[in-house]
């Protein structure tokens, strides 16, 4: 994957986070909670890759156990803060349905990608196709839950926080 789609990933990416940043309520302390959220769900999503590739299911580009780094970076404002705070808002709105809808649309659009870069770009590689597709959906549906469950523990947290009074 080139330096320049890398980059046109990662701007696309803090492009959507500042949209989404003004949605109704969301705040800058929920935008933070979904940037950290964003980098924990990216982290579990890491750990994943490396199980999926442990177990045969699944390699990247150059038979690689994960994404290029590059590629990660770009999902910590992709997950987090542009899909993130969009999940947050419908989840907020709709409640379970909400909920159901937004991360199984989640984790079925996430594979979906998968499998359409594996066919036309060769960006990842899956040793037992529907196999390796169903886990990789459950990879983005467990990612996808993660960063909700994240924005919501550190953001209600944060927005709880007492104020410091100053003299």
């Amino acid at each position: 994957m080139s330096w320049t789609l890398i980059g046109w990933v990662v701007a696309a990416g803090l492009f959507m986070s500042a949209l989404v940043a003004v949605l109704p309520s969301a705040g800058p302390k929920r935008m933070a909670a979904a940037l950290v959220a964003g980098a924990l769900g990216v982290l579990f999503a890491i750990g994943w890759d490396y199980a999926a590739s442990f177990l045969g299911l699944w390699t990247y580009a150059g038979g690689e156990p994960h994404a290029p780094w590059r590629v990660y970076a770009g999902f910590v404002f992709w997950q987090g803060a542009a899909f993130g705070l969009v999940g947050w808002y419908i989840i907020r709105r709709w409640g379970r349905a909400g909920a159901f809808g937004y991360l199984a649309a989640f984790a079925f659009l996430g594979a979906v990608r998968d499998v359409v870069q594996a066919v036309n770009i060769g960006y990842m590689t899956f040793s037992i196709p529907p196999v390796g597709i169903l886990v990789d959906a459950v990879r983005w549906f467990l990612v996808g839950l993660i960063v909700q469950w994240l924005i919501r523990l550190i953001g209600d947290r944060m927005q709880s926080a007492p104020k410091r009074v100053t003299d």
